[in-house]
């Protein structure tokens, strides 16, 4: 990871109505198995709400920040091609 900027932001929730690509089922599914939050108004799917303001269950991915590039002798916190010409 490069930027920091995205961290730290919660896991999205998921909700319904299923269509032809995707079933109430694995909606359902991706819940229960916590890939995703619960919504705190369900459509379409059985799932309880989620109460409003309540913590996310699931968390949020950590983030670690990468550590310096170097190249051509040169290093910078993000990978870039650096050429001092002669």
């Amino acid at each position: 990871m490069f930027s920091s900027s995205s961290c730290y932001n919660p896991t999205p929730s998921v909700n319904g109505p299923a269509n032809e690509t995707i079933s109430a089922e694995i909606i359902e599914e991706i819940i229960a198995f916590k890939v995703a939050n619960a919504p705190e108004k369900p459509v379409g799917i059985k799932s309880t709400a989620a109460a409003p303001g309540t913590p996310n269950q699931v968390a949020a991915p950590p983030c670690v920040q990468q550590g310096p590039n170097s190249f051509n002798g040169k290093s910078s916190q993000f990978p870039h091609v650096v050429y001092e010409g002669k």
